[in-house]
């Protein structure tokens, strides 16, 4: 326990405490042990790859693909990293390759491995690309269109009634929209 004892500008003392613990350094250790995994992966499905390490001081983490250090796409969300966990929303054939965690301080260092593997899945690259420009799609109609379907609702719970909605659907189906796909 250390203290700390000041006079004040009124002449008088104050009296502050403080309680420091000092931690054995522990090299690295990774809690679901130091195996390699073989992974083999479906095109398109999502990938979690977990650095669960452990240490004194906290070791500083390091996600390697091919032994080039990892950096997440700019302007994407596909590849995430945090401080323990490389995650892939969705796969390309690109991300095949052997994946390396390196976790370091003072007193060590440990590497995990994973060889990932991409393998054709039931669903063919053409298809997930539609799949993803129709999430797009379908996100960007309702991100424009909130505002208004917000709006109807507040008027329906109002008891608003709105006799050109009562109407039904049209006759004719509005046109497709363009696809717009460059493969």
């Amino acid at each position: 326990m250390y203290s700390c004892q000041v006079k004040t500008i009124y002449d008088t003392y104050e009296t502050r405490y403080l309680h420091l613990q000092v931690l054995n350094p522990v090299r690295p250790i990774l809690e679901s042990g130091k195996s390699s995994k073989p992974l083999v992966v479906e095109l398109t499905s999502p990938l979690r790859l977990e650095c669960d390490v452990d240490g004194t001081p906290v070791p500083k983490i390091v996600f390697l693909k091919d032994g080039i250090p990892m950096v997440p796409e700019e302007g994407s969300n596909r590849v995430q990293l945090n401080r323990t966990t490389l995650i892939f929303e969705y796969l390309r054939d690109k991300d095949s390759g052997m994946y390396e965690c390196h976790a370091e301080n003072k007193m060590g260092r440990i590497e995990k491995y994973w060889n990932v593997e991409i393998r054709e899945g039931e669903v063919r690259k053409m298809d997930f690309l539609r799949t993803m420009q129709q999430r797009n799609l379908t996100k960007l109609y309702i991100d424009l269109n909130n505002p208004y379907l917000t709006m109807n609702i507040q008027k329906q719970r109002s008891g608003y009634v709105d006799y050109l909605a009562g109407q039904g659907p049209p006759d004719e189906c509005a046109p497709a929209v363009p696809d717009t796909l460059m493969v």
